[in-house]
């Protein structure tokens, strides 16, 4: 390794700059160290997760601005209080791990569009829906990840999120229609 450094700064010093960026490049991938499997799901899980709060951050925003019901803007101040505190978890986790925070995924960013595009109780009946199919997907992705991952800063956030997602937020009752609150009777 000091041998390629110092073959990089002799390059630098005779004025190769692309001969120094060459020997750079191949310092570096000689002494990268390979993903294991587990750790490349782990990476994986939390981008993903950084990817679906703030996916749920931004249409829970958007709730607040065009819902005109106020059990589904109580739901919505509720998902941006909590994913606002997720947020902050899943950027440490990220910057830990030298990754930057995702950008939304094109199904997110079109159901965004097509959110922002609605008003009223059609707005309302689409943001409950994805919202409900949002905590469905977390908890079996975060079910799966429990039992895959073993880093145990990521298992910890693992285990308090799924604490705290199985908790019922207050005034998700009052905006979920019948279907989505568990209930089978109308």
């Amino acid at each position: 390794m000091k041998a390629a450094f110092c073959a990089i700064a002799a390059a630098l010093l005779l004025g190769s700059a692309v001969r120094a960026e060459t020997l750079f490049a191949a310092a570096s991938v000689a002494t990268a160290a390979r993903l294991t499997p587990e750790r490349k799901a782990e990476l994986r899980f939390i981008k993903e997760q950084a990817a679906a709060s703030r996916f749920e951050l931004d249409a829970s925003r958007l709730a607040l601005a065009r819902s005109t019901s106020p059990a589904v803007r109580s739901l919505a101040g509720n998902l941006v209080s909590r994913n606002n505190t997720l947020g902050l978890e899943l950027a440490h986790l990220l910057h830990s791990r030298g990754m930057a925070a995702p950008m939304l995924a094109n199904d997110q960013r079109k159901t965004l569009n097509r959110l922002n595009k609605l008003a009223g109780s059609r707005f309302d009946k689409a943001y409950l829906e994805q919202m409900a199919q949002s905590q469905r997907d977390a908890q079996r992705e975060f079910g799966k990840a429990s039992l895959v991952l073993h880093d145990p800063q990521v298992k910890a956030w693992i285990d308090r999120t799924l604490v705290a997602g199985s908790a019922p937020l207050p005034g998700a009752q009052a905006a979920l229609p019948v279907r989505f609150s568990g209930s089978n009777t109308r």
